[in-house]
């Protein structure tokens, strides 16, 4: 191979053309607390010295360690000389003579930047003179052992530097540039996993962030000519590997690690042959599987061959082949490792981690991707199956969401399956796992039974590990609207929703099962745990009753009945059984949860359905944080499901319940605050908003008595005064007031046009109320400016003044 040279006077001496006058710009740059004018670094008609190169290194050290005057006098001189179009003349001098790492780092950006910008204009003397300088710079540093060693991160950017050129220069103008890096794996062995590196760098740009980068014909063209020379790579992977298999111990680890990591890179979208036609598979399981030290890499390989899709119906024997040596290999791993795992310390505890991760993805992606042919070879199915359990109770939350969405994807199929065995005529678009479905029912039963030990211990996980659903915050926004704020979408509540929908089909698939779980596990924590040796915890008890309101409806009616009974009647004897607010707060907020998401149960049983109303008005007085806004959220929530229920006449009631509040409602809202009493009206409302036409305008005006009575109570107050200046200075009067409109705001919301009797009660004083309170406004803001603005008073008139408006809009 062509040896390329590199001069001692650096670049100059590779063909470049002579420099150009000097092209020193006037500055009006600060000096303050530079020791020298920073105008001198931007003069580059003479080649730089040490001198300059050390004014560039004070500067660039001000830039990381100065205080913020010297460091945006640092970045603004340092600016000038990267878009300065004579600044990269100076690279190679800097390179040589700067003892500074981020001197080094800010010269090879100048460097990247012209190469990224401006290649294409630079003449063919001066692109050859700068690829010259970086190879061999590249070759100088990787292939001395102290020096790939100290400045790694350096050689890391001038890898990317040179990846920079290839995609500009490679294949038309740099046609040898891949067999010249794969021809050079016998000199060194430093340099050769350097030159992987590079492989690896450029496979990343193309296929990777290609689109981001490059139009789409460029990137096509890269992709072409990697791929047509891409035998040269394989010969050089393939060589390093059997170099170790045949001599052990004759090949760095480091580099052995490098060639799996880039070959992992590889497989992807190399030619199939180079995978089944050779014996890659084979080697891969036997030699670098068992070696901790290079595990993790081969088994990024591995997956990267299981995910492969496209064209590979042809080497279906040789991937059933690779699947089972992974599973025999997976069978030897201790059993109990992915839970002990967080209890290792420090690196062990990361690499099997890192391992268990790259399992799942390993195990999921044959199955995801081959799972007909996977699942005709049962005797491997479920021991891969059965680790993938094992490592979803590991503690890594990466590794448990990839095992979610796979338990996911897999109960839908077996339910489907389950349900109707002529269900796979879906053609080539079916979803992943769902190919190859079609089964006679004698097959699917069999099947199922296979399968039933192993699903019930993916419900124990699941319940166990069960994520927060998502929240809907009743709220005041910035304008004093109130509004639902519901939870963005997150990954948690993308988790949520998967494990929510493996939940519930796995709840079809054995209803008896799940349910029996389900009791016993809220038996145990509700009865059986005894607390006396610690203190109690609510998170098993949170995970348990996210997991039971996620499957709502997933049962029979019948079932659910009992199931809910049972649940609720145990949740109950646990508040009752903890002592301390917290504590009872905790299970409150756990009951309120459940009976909110099983509207079903709650309009089919009357009785129970009042009891947890009248335990959410109990819930309403407890001041402990949080558990009265969540009584009147799931108050709203149960109304606007089972509102029917309220409006009608029971069995064995002397009236229907909506008639019934007024006699307490003073009481059940009396610890509420202002936010709280407005979303309790609202529920009130969707009860309402069920009765017939003629019932409704009697029913808003009976449960809003306590507010017209307030309402006449202040106006008779302010008539009675007959002051404005006591008006407007009363706080108390008007908050009152606020409140009024904002109840009766809701009210209309939930309702609507039947309102307009009790809206025609207090519509005319309402609009001479709004009219003092914007004159006051005008009047104040006149005589003392807009200050008045932040007056406290001024403040609670103009909430007067934007509820009334919001109460006519919603109305309207």
């Amino acid at each position: 191979r062509k040896v390329l040279r590199i001069s001692r006077r650096g670049w100059h001496g590779v063909g470049l053309c002579p420099l150009p006058p000097s092209r020193v710009v006037p500055t009006a740059m600060a000096v303050g607390g530079l020791p020298f004018d920073p105008s001198l670094l931007l003069g580059f008609g003479e080649p730089w010295d040490q001198s300059k190169v050390q004014m560039l290194d004070h500067v660039v050290t001000l830039m990381y360690s100065g205080d913020q005057i010297k460091r945006n006098l640092a970045h603004e001189v340092l600016t000038k000389v990267k878009t300065h179009p004579d600044s990269w003349f100076a690279v190679d001098t800097i390179l040589a003579t700067s003892s500074s790492a981020d001197t080094k780092f800010f010269a090879l950006n100048v460097l990247e930047n012209v190469i990224c910008t401006r290649w294409m204009v630079l003449p063919e003397s001066q692109k050859s003179g700068i690829k010259n300088y970086v190879v061999q710079l590249v070759i100088k540093i990787s292939a001395d052992e102290h020096f790939a060693t100290t400045q790694k991160h350096f050689l890391t950017k001038l890898n990317e530097t040179l990846v920079q050129i290839v995609k500009q220069e490679w294949p038309h103008a740099w046609e040898n540039f891949i067999p010249d890096l794969c021809g050079s794996y016998k000199t060194n062995q430093l340099l050769c996993e350097n030159n992987l590196r590079i492989l690896n760098m450029l496979s990343e740009e193309i296929f990777t962030f290609g689109k981001s980068h490059m139009v789409s014909k460029k990137v096509v063209k890269l992709k072409e000519s990697l791929n047509s020379q891409f035998a040269a790579i394989y010969e050089l992977c393939n060589f390093i590997l059997r170099s170790h298999v045949q001599s052990p111990g004759s090949v760095k680890p480091s580099l052995i690690i490098t060639t799996l990591s880039t070959l992992a890179n590889f497989l992807e979208w190399i030619a199939l042959g180079f995978i089944f036609e050779t014996d890659l598979i084979q080697m891969l399981l036997l030699h670098f599987w068992d070696p901790l030290e290079y595990r993790i890499e081969c088994a990024k390989c591995l997956n990267e061959i299981a995910c492969l899709h496209d064209g590979v119906q042809q080497y279906q024997p040789q991937m059933i082949l690779c699947f089972q040596g992974v599973v025999e290999k997976i069978q030897q791993l201790p059993e109990n490792i992915p839970q002990s795992s967080a209890g290792l310390a420090g690196q062990h505890r990361i690499f099997w981690e890192v391992f268990h991760n790259q399992v799942a993805l390993l195990l999921t992606g044959f199955l995801k991707h081959h799972m007909d042919a996977m699942e005709a070879q049962s005797g491997y199915m479920m021991p891969a199956l059965k680790y993938l359990v094992r490592i979803s109770m590991g503690p890594n939350e990466e590794t448990f969401k990839i095992c979610v969405e796979f338990w996911q994807t897999f109960s839908a199929r077996v339910y489907l399956q389950n349900q109707s065995p002529s269900f796979g005529a879906m053609g080539a678009g079916a979803p992943l796992l769902m190919d190859g479905m079609r089964r006679d029912a004698n097959q699917q039963r069999e099947r199922l039974k296979l399968y039933a030990p192993l699903l019930a211990e993916v419900r124990q996980v699941l319940i166990s590990k069960m994520v927060k659903p998502p929240e809907v915050t009743i709220k005041e926004n910035e304008e004093g609207h109130i509004v639902r704020v519901e939870e963005e979408d997150t990954d948690e509540l993308a988790l949520y929703k998967m494990m929510r929908e493996a939940l519930i089909y796995l709840t079809h698939l054995d209803p008896e099962h799940m349910e029996n779980l389900v009791l016993q596990r809220v038996a145990h924590e509700c009865l059986e745990r005894k607390d006396t040796l610690e203190r109690w915890c609510p998170t098993m008890l949170n995970h348990l009753c996210w997991a039971i309101g996620s499957i709502s409806g997933a049962m029979q009616e019948s079932e659910e009945k009992k199931f809910v009974v049972s649940v609720i009647r145990d949740l109950l004897k646990l508040c009752d059984l903890k002592k301390g607010k917290e504590n009872k707060a905790a299970v409150a907020s756990n009951i309120m949860y459940v009976v909110g998401q099983y509207p079903r149960f709650l309009k089919a049983h009357w009785k129970f359905l009042k009891t947890v109303i009248f335990k959410l008005f109990e819930f309403m007085h407890e001041t402990f944080p949080g558990v009265q806004q969540m009584a009147v959220d799931t108050f709203l929530r149960i109304c606007q499901k089972c509102k029917k229920k309220f409006v009608v006449q029971q069995s064995q009631e002397p009236a229907p319940f909506i008639e019934t509040i007024p006699q307490h409602i003073a009481q059940d809202i009396s610890e509420l605050e202002h936010l709280q009493i407005c979303t309790f009206f609202e529920a009130v409302g969707h009860m309402i908003s069920a009765a017939h036409v003629e019932q409704k305008g009697r029913l808003i005006s009976l449960n809003l008595a306590l507010f017209n009575e307030k309402w006449q109570s202040v106006l008779q107050g302010l008539s009675a005064t007959g002051s404005l200046e006591n008006f407007v200075q009363n706080h108390q009067v008007l908050r009152e007031i606020s409140l009024i409109l904002r109840v009766n705001e809701r009210m209309v919301v939930a309702v609507g046009t039947a309102c307009h009797a009790q809206l025609a009660n207090i519509y005319c004083d309402m609009l001479k109320i709004y009219k003092v309170c914007s004159d006051f406004i005008s009047h104040s803001t006149a005589q003392q400016g807009v200050q008045v603005m932040n007056f406290s008073n001024v403040r609670l008139l103009r909430n007067v003044k934007r509820d009334t408006l919001r109460l006519v809009r919603s109305f309207l």
